[in-house]
């Protein structure tokens, strides 16, 4: 349940088919589609792990034939009102570079914001919309560090790692996810998996990832 506090509460509601019980009690699961092939399964356990990061909730109310309503909890952020100044990251000189950085994510906005901060920080930017576009990009670029998304439709982010490791030793790798799930995934021990990076992240705390993973001489 939700703590006690003050939630802002957004409602989202539609009047198709609806879901009987069995349904929602999945609905939040990795890969529990009712869309059969044309669904991955992972809009909306990405959506709880977003809210559920955000210190949030999410409520479903559905009846069959009828629609249903998604209620989603956010806590309010408390701002100082006595400023209006633009909130900017401040970004140290030493997080900033010039070498290429593979973004690979399925999400096509995401990838997109990824791509444009990073590039913002000097870095030469390649991006994918999944492992096997990145597979051919590796193979004719010059690339210092893999970021990738974890659960995509055509391979995953381990087992792309996997290959890239093997091919491309001298690559740098970093993991991300919007499912909070994903580090037990078979791989508990990796180090990938002990330091996988949650979408999605503040731009502070992935420059500093990365600039650390690529001034590691290791």
């Amino acid at each position: 349940g939700l703590s006690s506090g003050d939630y802002v509460l957004l409602n989202i509601t539609d009047t198709g088919a609806g879901m009987d019980e069995v349904t929602k009690e999945r609905i939040f699961d990795p890969f529990y589609s009712t869309k059969g092939d044309k669904g991955t399964g992972l809009g909306l356990s990405q959506a709880y792990g977003f809210v559920a990061r955000a210190g949030g909730a999410i409520k479903v109310d559905s009846v069959l034939s009828q629609g249903t309503k998604f209620s989603l909890y956010f806590p309010v952020c408390q701002i100082d009102e006595s400023s209006n100044k633009r909130v900017e990251y401040s970004v140290e000189k030493a997080q900033r570079g010039k070498e290429s950085i593979l973004v690979v994510d399925d999400e096509v906005d995401l990838l997109n914001v990824t791509c444009e901060i990073l590039s913002r920080q000097g870095y030469q930017i390649f991006s994918a919309e999944g492992a096997k576009q990145a597979l051919d990009i590796l193979d004719k670029e010059r690339i210092d560090l893999l970021l990738s998304d974890i659960i995509m439709p055509d391979m995953d982010g381990y087992e792309l790692s996997s290959i890239v490791d093997e091919k491309y030793s001298n690559i740098k790798i970093q993991l991300m996810s919007g499912y909070a799930g994903d580090q037990s995934i078979e791989h508990t021990e990796s180090e990938l998996s002990k330091n996988i990076l949650q979408k999605p992240c503040r731009p502070k705390k992935l420059f500093k990832k990365i600039r650390a993973l690529l001034d590691d001489k290791g």
